[in-house]
């Protein structure tokens, strides 16, 4: 089923019809503490000042975010210094309001706002000057000089002549307006020159552009992310032809994103390719094999692979699991033999795999293994005694799910969520929801979607409207927000994307929106498009005819990248080709009036004729 992506000629226009507001920064406001950055440190703070920049929308942005429910003091200080940047006259009122009563850090950050609004705030600044609080005056000061207004600057100066408590904060404040590199680091400049560009990358410009663009400018010019985006996006796809291109880049350009595509598009033809020694995974290559059938669960389809992976050291207890969840009960033997020397991850398998299957002889098994010495260990086999109905391990597990926060309590839900997909242990999680908070109930309540407990949703949508979590409790967080693909939920996701700094996260991000047919992805298929190696680039092509239709696949021939060659062409061809067919020749040829020797006419013959061989 296609479905319609707005056609948008560039990355910046579709953020900007998008609406989004780009991810708040996510490293904490410096506090107003004498920490010395060095001098060469220092210099590049200030000088990465000079590539902020805010517009008319700064104003509309800050103000939006202000009005959000449950805004903490480092986004609030944000958005108060991009009011300020913005020279939002009229919320003058609104930052002397925060300046006099707002925490410690919205005090300073409206404090120096006011100075970079500019405009009716000299009285106020320099009774702020003389505040009991020794960071804000000295904020209010060098505030002061950044109105630029003689008169204030004369304000200032007085206070140095006097020589009082504020003459050393003068003296910084008024060597800061002359140059900020020479005049050297203060507390105040500190935070002033990180409050600046905080603000510009939520609500104003980095480098002429949203930071969002930058972002995404850095993603689309990494090949690692294009490939993971391409063709994991392309192994979902059942076209003649997909299988070919994804074998290709495996053979040739190889990387883990090629591995996970291969074995979640063709696992029978990836086992063959093992078993006779064709192609070969490394150590690492087998753990992505295994990561993908177990994130994809397609355990099922993939039950020769498993075979294979039992005889590979470190892997085998996960390869059983998964063939247990597969049905395949052989490997469960194994587990019992092999106890003694596994490590304490391969335990918690074994107790994962054992906890599937109603058996007597199990529940011995995790008896014994409930007393290990490994905390994690013994909490995942009283789990597993759980699961298989053992009414005091059920009722031990509400107790520790119910404990105050500790690092007993984290194991317990850690474990818990591992295996949510269990009616009782999920019955438990659902209870747990409702009284933990901040990134624990973002993780049991990502646990519980993708365990298809769809009320969890509610809970997860408030939690990641306050920021995604780091690592892989965000990825996770996203594909259960992907899960059902709801406009509230996909609205979201677009929020969120990208990330800074989180490039796996962001993968799976661009695989959703991909995924459901997201404005906001399409840049990301277009690069991969015009962009060479050609397998990827062909696949690229599959995936916006699936998700966009093939008249936005032709609409790339009226629009191509400046630095676009023959070879460019040919390859966009070739993708009209192999997945329009043989009746793609007659449109190039009528509509776009392409004639014998174009590039794009002989890619397209090309990718025809090898579409016949499928």
């Amino acid at each position: 089923m296609q479905r319609a992506f707005l056609a948008v000629p560039s990355l910046a226009l579709v953020l900007a019809l998008a609406g989004q507001d780009p991810p708040l920064p996510s490293e904490p406001e410096p506090e107003l503490a004498p920490v010395v950055l060095g001098q060469e440190a220092w210099a590049e703070l200030a000088a990465r000042d000079r590539r902020v920049g805010f517009t008319r929308r700064t104003e509309d942005l800050a103000r939006t975010a202000l009005e959000r429910e449950q805004l903490d003091p480092r986004e609030r200080a944000t958005a108060l210094m991009a009011l300020g940047c913005a020279r939002a006259v009229r919320e003058r009122g609104r930052l002397a309001s925060w300046a006099a009563e707002g925490s410690a850090r919205e005090r300073r950050a409206a404090t120096l706002a006011l100075g970079e609004l500019g405009l009716g705030v000299e009285d106020l600044l320099e009774d702020l000057a003389h505040d009991g609080e020794a960071e804000v005056a000295a904020c209010a000061l060098l505030a002061l000089v950044r109105t630029r207004r003689a008169t204030a600057r004369e304000r200032v100066e007085a206070l140095l002549v006097e020589g009082g408590e504020r003459a050393e904060d003068a003296r910084a404040a008024l060597a800061f307006s002359v140059d900020p590199i020479t005049a050297g680091e203060t507390a105040a400049g500190r935070l002033l020159l990180e409050l600046r560009w905080n603000a510009a990358r939520a609500h104003g410009l980095v480098d002429g552009q949203t930071w969002c663009v930058t972002l995404m400018d850095g993603l689309v010019g990494e090949p690692t992310f294009l490939d993971a985006v391409v063709l994991r996006s392309a192994a979902r796809l059942d076209l003649p032809g997909v299988k070919d291109h994804l074998l290709g880049h495996l053979l040739e350009r190889g990387g883990p994103a090629a591995i996970h595509a291969a074995t979640v598009g063709m696992p029978d033809e990836l086992a063959l390719l093992i078993a006779n020694e064709l192609w070969l995974p490394d150590a690492d290559g087998w753990a992505g094999i295994l990561a993908a059938i177990d994130g994809a669960q397609s355990e099922a389809r993939s039950v020769a692979l498993l075979e294979i992976a039992r005889s590979v050291p470190g892997l085998g207890v996960l390869a059983i699991g998964l063939l247990v969840r597969a049905g395949e009960l052989d490997g469960l033997a194994a587990l019992d033999h092999g106890w003694a020397g596994f490590s304490p991850a391969e335990r918690v398998l074994a107790c994962e795999a054992w906890a599937q299957v109603a058996s007597g002889g199990l529940l011995s098994s995790l008896s014994d293994a409930a007393r290990d010495p490994d905390a994690r260990v013994a909490c995942a086999a009283r789990i597993g005694l759980a699961r298989l109905g053992e009414p005091l391990a059920r009722e031990e597990l509400r107790t520790a799910l119910a404990a105050p926060a500790g690092e007993e309590n984290a194991v317990w839900i850690e474990m818990a969520c591992r295996q949510a997909q269990d009616a009782r242990v999920g019955d438990l999680l659902l209870e747990l929801l409702s009284s933990c908070a901040g990134q624990q109930r973002a993780r049991v309540a990502s646990a519980l979607v993708l365990a298809g407990r769809v009320g969890a949703r509610v809970a997860l949508r408030e939690e990641l409207a306050r920021g995604l979590p780091a690592g892989e409790p965000g990825r996770a967080a996203v594909r259960a927000l992907a899960r059902y693909g709801l406009a509230e939920d996909l609205a979201l996701l677009r929020r969120l994307f990208p990330q800074e700094g989180e490039l796996d996260t962001n993968v799976e991000l661009a695989l959703s929106l991909v995924a459901a047919g997201e404005a906001v992805a399409l840049p990301v298929l277009r690069e991969a498009l015009w962009r060479a190696p050609f397998d990827r680039s062909v696949l690229a092509g599959a995936v916006i005819i699936d998700v966009a239709g093939i008249n936005t696949l032709r609409e790339e021939l009226q629009r191509p990248p400046a630095d676009a060659t023959s070879r460019d062409f040919r390859r966009v061809g070739f993708a009209l080709g192999e997945w329009g067919g043989v009746a793609e020749i007659d449109v190039l040829y009528g509509r776009e009036r392409l004639r014998s020797g174009d590039p794009v006419l002989q890619g397209a013959f090309l990718g025809a004729l090898s579409a016949r061989t499928h």
